[in-house]
């Protein structure tokens, strides 16, 4: 199975395959704490890539899967070298699956993050994914680099849809698609952080309500790459987008 054949039916088995970008832990340790903020990034067997990113303070993190087929968000706390916490796993917007919550738990280092997803449901299943530090995510950034245009190809999107989204310089989101006019912002909660958080709000051509995601964006490959990735509580939109 793979990630484009998630129903209702098979999401105990999706989530056998990848959902965070986490695996199974080893032994306990007395080793200090590690700070697990910044982006990791890990490889599944499909050959796609888990991309995850911790935010500077308090252990929440965002994860997509480079294929934009499934998403995750929760809390990372760590003791020593001991991983919990929770997580939720979202199916892209407007798809026909429910979100999956549970919690988290495994070991992790600086070089490492290890855990196993354990979901609320014990029908859905559990799943152990690996990640480690991603080096071509940006070590710093700035709110007013990332203005311009961006773009992302419907490979690289969960709307698939080729998106044109442009950046001002205090981090005003604006872009129009065939599904709706999206509007937004982005701020830099901590100084200098490749991380920043997003709001994405959506107003869908097709006359429904409109939709609020919020959630997270950051740097890659000399800040020529941008991954957003955001959630309204029951779906998420994510994309890779490339500086024009």
């Amino acid at each position: 199975m793979t990630l484009r054949h998630l129903s209702l039916g098979s999401l105990a088995a999706a989530c056998s395959i990848l959902v965070l970008a986490l695996a199974c832990g080893g032994k306990n340790s007395s080793a200090p704490t590690t700070n697990l903020a910044g982006a990791w990034i890990g490889t599944v067997s499909t050959g796609e890539s888990d991309l995850l990113l911790v935010m500077p303070s308090g252990g929440d993190y965002r994860h997509v899967s480079s294929s934009m087929f499934i998403a995750s968000s929760g809390n990372l706390q760590i003791s020593g070298r001991n991983l919990t916490g929770t997580a939720t796993i979202f199916p892209r917007a407007g798809f026909p699956a429910p979100e999956v919550a549970g919690t988290l738990s495994g070991t992790a280092s600086s070089a490492s993050i290890n855990a196993v997803f354990n979901p609320t449901d014990p029908t859905k299943g559990k799943t152990t994914i690996s990640v480690v530090p991603d080096t071509a995510a940006d070590s710093n950034a700035q709110l007013p680099g990332l203005a311009g245009t961006w773009l992302s190809q419907s490979n690289r999107n969960s709307s698939r849809e080729d998106l044109t989204l442009t950046i001002d310089s205090v981090g005003a989101i604006s872009a129009t698609s065939n599904s709706g006019a999206l509007a937004g912002t982005l701020a830099q909660p901590t100084d200098n952080a490749n991380a920043f958080t997003v709001v994405l709000n959506v107003t869908p051509t097709d006359g429904s309500s409109p939709k609020k995601f919020t959630g997270a964006a950051y740097l890659r490959e000399k800040a020529t790459q941008l991954i957003i990735n955001a959630d309204d509580g029951k779906g998420f939109v994510a994309g890779i987008y490339t500086r024009q």
